[in-house]
């Protein structure tokens, strides 16, 4: 393990995000007024996630979604999504404004500000595909390699080999370089949808894992590639 993720990162997690916890704050407030607003429901939405090792946290969010909503819901699953989120809602989605309070769960200790992205308990599948290639073993994160790298057009097994690209490179160029992605990403609108969309993929073989589709010609894939030959 190296020095940067061992204790460097979490100290870096927690300076940025107590600085930006002003801005966090004030965002909040202006988002939960509109909320309610539209709709009387809460203005966050809290929901298991697993986190780091399998522990199962709380991740907060601006809610976005109407109050009848299934709980356990995975949006990238949703056929309709229209009559499920709000007005509000998909103004804050599509410029990611919904998950500006998670810099509290990173606060907390639960999660990372770069990191793969935490998954609900149902989604064992998934859990099991992270578990056997370690990426269980770091926090999950607001943004990651994944989400700079196709986001929700992507298939969940290329999201998992991002995560294990990831996992095995983390270091304080990747996490910057995340984080300036993640604006371009966010500002462009690069990467984003609601529901359902079909993605054209390809195989290729990580060592002693299952088989991970990648999209093909996508930036992860090659870096992946890259490090599955080296």
């Amino acid at each position: 393990m190296t020095v940067y993720k061992k204790y460097i990162k979490r100290a870096f997690d927690l300076v940025l995000s107590v600085c930006l916890l002003p801005f966090v704050l004030f965002v909040v407030l202006i988002c939960g007024i509109i909320i309610k607003l539209e709709d009387r429901g809460p203005i966050f939405f809290k929901q298991d996630r697993v986190g780091k090792d399998g522990k199962i946290f709380k991740v907060l969010k601006l809610r976005t979604m109407y109050s009848h909503t299934p709980p356990n819901l995975a949006t990238r699953d949703i056929c309709n999504p229209d009559s499920y989120i709000t007005k509000t809602g998909k103004f804050l989605r599509r410029w990611s404004i919904d998950e500006i309070p998670q810099f509290l769960n990173v606060v907390k200790g639960d999660m990372s500000i770069i990191g793969p992205r935490p998954l609900i308990p149902q989604e064992k599948e998934i859990h099991i595909l992270r578990d056997k290639n370690h990426v269980t073993e770091i926090k999950p994160g607001i943004s990651g390699w994944a989400q700079v790298n196709g986001r929700d057009y992507v298939e969940i097994n290329q999201k998992i080999a991002c995560d294990v690209f990831y996992a095995n490179n983390i270091s304080f160029i990747l996490d910057i370089k995340i984080i300036f992605q993640t604006a371009g990403c966010v500002l462009f609108g690069r990467g984003y949808r609601e529901g359902k969309a079909e993605t054209m993929i390809e195989y290729i073989e990580i060592p002693d894992a299952p088989k991970i589709q990648v999209v093909k010609n996508d930036v992860a894939a090659r870096d992946l590639a890259e490090v599955i030959n080296s």
